[in-house]
């Protein structure tokens, strides 16, 4: 759904998912108010979710980036779980009778950090001009939705917070990590921010909330 339909269709509810998503940007330290620089567009993208929430999203317009100055032609994709992979561990959750539980991290892209030096300037986006004066434009801290280096950024982050839970990546497929527990092995993968874990019930929560650790 494109912005101005939802904000005509039904603005009071858009307008305070348009402020809860520079709520969560805000918290994440996403971006730090300028005044001059060469500057990126953005667009919202508005989406219905199955259970009904309103979902605001900000998104860059990748395709104004300039390679070498607004991004690292290498760093551009991230590593998805193999096909094969998931395959074998729902039939490892069905033979071993294992819990499986998806994790959808929100906001997870607002997490990654500009590791190459660059300089990346946004205007303000339409529906947060209350928020600034007129003329600043915003230097991001942070990745963002439509970066071109937006995925291999959280990637770097998903990374640390799974070492952080003491999880071990599997060498044949980097996106499949586990660790034994006390109650058996827990086993996480990851498509770039989909998140599905599986282990035996008991398997330590700590493993399962890797929220906590983003």
């Amino acid at each position: 759904m494109k912005d101005h339909e939802a904000m005509i269709k039904d603005p009071k509810v858009w307008t305070e998912a348009v402020l809860k998503e520079h709520e969560r940007m805000e918290k994440c330290g996403v971006f730090l108010p300028i005044k001059d620089a060469k500057i990126l567009t953005s667009t919202w993208s508005m989406k219905l979710k199955a259970d009904e929430t309103k979902r605001a999203r900000l998104n860059v317009r990748g395709y104004e980036q300039i390679a070498g100055l607004h991004y690292n032609e290498t760093g551009v994709s991230s590593p998805v779980v193999d096909e094969a992979s998931i395959f074998i561990l729902f039939t490892l959750m069905v033979m071993a009778r294992m819990y499986g539980a998806l994790n959808d991290e929100k906001g997870a892209f607002l997490n990654g950090d500009c590791t190459h030096d660059e300089k990346l300037y946004m205007e303000i986006p339409e529906g947060f001009e209350w928020f600034y004066p007129t003329g600043v434009l915003l230097l991001l801290l942070k990745t963002i939705y439509g970066l071109k280096q937006s995925a291999l950024e959280y990637r770097r982050v998903l990374l640390k917070a799974m070492r952080g839970l003491g999880l071990l990546r599997s060498k044949a497929d980097p996106c499949v990590y586990y660790k034994w527990t006390k109650n058996g092995i827990c086993i996480w993968t990851s498509w770039v921010d989909d998140l599905l874990s599986i282990g035996k019930k008991g398997c330590s929560r700590r493993e399962r909330k890797i929220e906590k650790v983003l």
